[in-house]
């Protein structure tokens, strides 16, 4: 918020200041032709501020318009035609007021050519503001994306902290080599399985650290294998399902996010049951969006904080991929389930 305050603090600065410069520079040349009286004063600002509000108005259209970010020909035509339209209702206002206003011009002394040469004047006049005003705002991009990417790489970093501080989870890592090694004698095939499967788990962590997104099918694979570890050590306790739209299976999500999700669903909720509890994952396609749904067993207290270290980095991850348009939200959806939701916006491609 702030950075927009000091942005238009700025642009209002350069408004005023550089609006005021002109209209001092045009009396100061029509001193020296004729003797300037109070009316030609007051045209003379008159003309800068109507300039001032005429160049507020193209912004507008700018920002509305987005046409910062059209290729490079369209913006031309567009700002040589609003420029022109300008210039040209702006110096006719001008020519009105020496008329009729201030009577230091005639019908007689009214000549086209001048008033041609007027409107060019504030034709350049113009596209150097806007020249001026493009050159700002590509700069600016620039450097809102050098930041944003930056941001990314730290959220990518704690991400790969949360990975390998996972990794060496030791609670985790205990019962699961606990539970393989009762199977080593019980059930070997199962164990050499339950390995594979953790050995899996690690691999993917380790792979996913400097990834910036991943498909779903991918983070699936994954999820899957995790549950099937837990499952081992929480046996009958823990049930889990999957309903997963295929045509959402191509599409990209930040790494771990659902495992995050799934991982906080069985330790707040599913593991304070002494009976357990279900874990339900669900992916849709909407419109221009892809849901995903973790359901689980639990009640989110009312005086809980869903916003844990790991939710707090998957929020931050998708605001910083995919905007404000990807949403992460942890809510009760009844008196026995609680509902972690994210969404993310599909590429062109997608939808």
């Amino acid at each position: 918020m702030s950075e927009i305050k000091n942005h238009s603090k700025a642009y209002w600065t350069c408004q005023i200041l550089g609006w005021g410069i002109y209209g001092l520079l045009n009396t100061v040349f029509l001193s020296a032709f004729q003797t300037i009286t109070a009316q030609a004063l007051g045209i003379t600002v008159f003309g800068s501020v109507q300039l001032l509000l005429w160049t507020h108005l193209l912004r507008t259209i700018f920002k509305k318009r987005h046409w910062v970010t059209l290729p490079l020909w369209k913006l031309f035509i567009r700002v040589l035609i609003a420029d022109l339209v300008i210039a040209i209702i702006s110096q006719s206002i001008q020519i009105f007021g020496y008329l009729y206003i201030d009577d230091t011009l005639t019908i007689e002394q009214f000549r086209w050519k001048l008033y041609g040469i007027q409107i060019l004047n504030t034709n350049f006049i113009l596209w150097i503001w806007s020249l001026l005003y493009v050159v700002f705002h590509l700069f600016d991009i620039t450097k809102r994306g050098e930041r944003e990417k930056w941001e990314l790489q730290t959220a990518v970093q704690e991400a790969e902290l949360m990975a390998l501080k996972a990794q060496i989870n030791p609670h985790f890592l205990f019962n699961s080599l606990n539970n393989i090694r009762a199977l080593v004698i019980e059930n070997p095939a199962r164990a050499r399985d339950m390995i594979s499967k953790l050995s899996e788990l690690f691999r993917y962590a380790l792979q996913v650290s400097n990834t910036r997104s991943v498909l779903l099918k991918e983070e699936l694979a994954i999820v899957k294998n995790y549950l099937q570890l837990e499952a081992t050590q929480l046996e009958d306790r823990l049930r889990y399902r999957f309903d997963i739209a295929p045509e959402t299976r191509q599409v990209e999500i930040p790494p771990m996010a659902i495992q995050t999700l799934v991982e906080n669903a069985i330790r707040h909720g599913i593991a304070q049951h002494p009976d357990g509890g279900e874990i339900s994952i669900r992916t849709t396609l909407q419109q221009t969006a892809m849901v995903v749904c973790i359901v689980n067993t639990g009640q989110m207290k009312n005086n809980a904080t869903p916003d844990g270290i790991g939710l707090q980095n998957t929020r931050e991850r998708l605001r910083l991929l995919f905007g404000n348009t990807a949403q992460l939200t942890v809510e009760n959806t009844s008196q026995n389930q609680v509902c972690a939701k994210f969404q993310v916006p599909l590429t062109g491609q997608q939808i």
